[in-house]
Parts: C-alpha cells; sequence; structure tokens
C-alpha cells in the first residue's frame, strides 16, 4: 500500500497545478508553447522502445527536467539526463523519451497492468486534454515493458481504474534505456474546438536506484502545465 500511497500523493501534487491556466513560473523556468511536428499517417516508428527513426530527429526536444522530491534541494537540475520527443499525426500522439542512466542502476521489474511496485524506473506522460486543467489522463511505461494509466480529474483525484488502448514499449541502450508511446486520440476526450487546439503536458521520470522523481516543468503548487500548440491546419481530425 506504501507505494500505492506514494503514487497518489505525486499526482494530487501534478493534479494541483493542471487548476491553473496562466503561463507563469515560480522557478521562473521557461514555459513558452511547444509546437508539435507533424508526421505522416503512415510515419515507420516501429513502437519497439528504441528511438532510432529518422522521424524522431524532426521534434524539438524537451530536457530541462527538475528534481521534484528531495526537499531542499528540490527544483534542481536532474542529475541523469532526460530528452522527450514529440510528433503527432491523424491518429495519434508520439512520445519517446531518452534516458541517460548507468547500466548498473537500472532497476526493472515486470509487473501487470497498473499493478506492482513504483520502486523501479519510469516514465510518465500526463496529458490535460481539456487545455484548461478540467480533466485528463496519465500513462506510465516501466522498465521492462510494463504499462499503467489512468484518469486525471481536478480536487487533486487520481484514478487508476481507466485502461486505454494505446501502444508503448521500452528498451535498454548503451547510455541507459529509452521508451516509445503512441496515444491515439481517439481514446482522449477533447472538446470540439474550431481554432488552435491546446493540451497541458507533464512529464516525469523516476531514477530508482536514488529515489529521485524528475519532471517537466518543474511544478512548484501555483505553477500551471506547459501548453502544446498543435500546428496542423486541419484540426478537426484530432477531435473525437
Amino acid at each position: 500500500m506504501a507505494h500505492i500511497r506514494q503514487i497518489i500523493a505525486f499526482w494530487s501534487y501534478v493534479l494541483f497545478a493542471f487548476n491553473f491556466v496562466v503561463l507563469v513560473s515560480a522557478d521562473k523556468q521557461s514555459l513558452e508553447p511547444i509546437t508539435l511536428v507533424r508526421v505522416a499517417n503512415d510515419v515507420a516508428i516501429q513502437l519497439d522502445g528504441s528511438v532510432s527513426e529518422t522521424e524522431w530527429q524532426l521534434s524539438g526536444l524537451v530536457s530541462d527536467f527538475r528534481l521534484l522530491n528531495h526537499g531542499p534541494n528540490e527544483m534542481v537540475p536532474a542529475s541523469q539526463q532526460t530528452i522527450v520527443r514529440l510528433l503527432y499525426n491523424d491518429y495519434g500522439l508520439y512520445v519517446a523519451f531518452e534516458l541517460t542512466q548507468p547500466k548498473s542502476s537500472l532497476v526493472k521489474v515486470h509487473s501487470a497492468q497498473d499493478r506492482g511496485s513504483s520502486d523501479r524506473d519510469f516514465v510518465t506522460v500526463g496529458l490535460d486534454t481539456s487545455g484548461s486543467g478540467q480533466y485528463g489522463n496519465y500513462f506510465t511505461l516501466y522498465l521492462g515493458g510494463s504499462k499503467g494509466d489512468g484518469v486525471l480529474e481536478p480536487e487533486k483525484l487520481w484514478v487508476s481504474n481507466w485502461d486505454g488502448a494505446w501502444v508503448g514499449q521500452t528498451a535498454e541502450t548503451s547510455a541507459g534505456w529509452s521508451a516509445e508511446f503512441l496515444i491515439p486520440w481517439s481514446i482522449l476526450s477533447m472538446p470540439k474546438n474550431q481554432n488552435e487546439r491546446k493540451l497541458g503536458f507533464f512529464f516525469s521520470r523516476k531514477f530508482a536506484q536514488e529515489a529521485e522523481y524528475y519532471g517537466f516543468p518543474a511544478l512548484h503548487n501555483d505553477a500551471p502545465p506547459i501548453f502544446v500548440r498543435f500546428c496542423s491546419c486541419n484540426r478537426r481530425k484530432f477531435e473525437h
């Protein structure tokens, strides 16, 4: 039960920030909107956890991860490098993590979906699909390929009894490990919008050997999620 309380507390912390939509930052971390890169609907990304396809190089990089859970040292730059890449097409959102850490420090434990200890290496994508802090989803990949997902709701509610049909896998690399996600638009609740669509994003990582959580953006209780700006002209295809 301890690990369940730890996860709930962590996501309650994130959800508090999802209630805010003004782009400000208490720790001066840049929260400039990110413009996603569109790829072809038949893009050849294999989703095997290995971030090897040339299409990933089209993406901008999210890399300013900060330590979230170590008291006086909170919000300092993470000791282990984390890089996130983002792409999209009509079918869904593609997310890749490239994670640096010593090979000897990898902590891998297989488990059933939404089960098992949090004391292992993992990455999470949190999405505020309302664009205004009303609701969202989270998607977790544990090193080894085990999955977890659920719903994020206002008032610090973390609901794990939702299972979405999404694809994800991890792979060990010479530098540490990596992960790939495909999150279909069809499984997400997204308000109809004839204008530019906005999503709130939160990315996190656990470096289990040192019991460290890293996050981007580095969320204080009064800080918002970062917003992403879609660059496609055909926005209606994203509405489900």
